[in-house]
C-alpha cells in the first residue's frame, strides 16, 4: 500500500526592521518547540532567497497538518 505525505509550503517576508537572525530564531522556536511535538509531523525545512523565506513542512497526512496549524494559531 502506498503511503501519502502532505507537504505544506509557505512563502513569507519579514516585517521591516526584523533581522534575519531574529526571524530565523522565531521560526526555529515554532518548529522545535511546537510542530515537532505534533502528531503526524515528519520534518521541516526553512529556506531563504534574497527577498523572502520559505517554510516547508512534511506531515503524515493533510488532516494532521491542519489540526497542528489550527492548534498553533489558537495557541498564540
Amino acid at each position: 500500500m502506498k503511503k501519502n505525505t502532505a507537504i505544506e509550503f509557505y512563502e513569507f517576508s519579514p516585517i521591516e526592521g526584523i533581522s534575519d537572525e531574529a526571524l530565523l530564531k522565531a521560526v526555529k522556536k515554532a518548529q522545535y518547540s511546537f510542530f515537532r511535538n505534533q502528531k503526524g509531523f515528519i520534518r521541516c525545512e526553512t529556506l531563504k532567497s534574497e527577498k523572502s523565506w520559505i517554510s516547508i513542512s512534511y506531515w503524515s497526512d493533510v488532516e494532521e497538518a491542519r489540526k497542528a496549524l489550527d492548534k498553533f494559531l489558537n495557541h498564540f
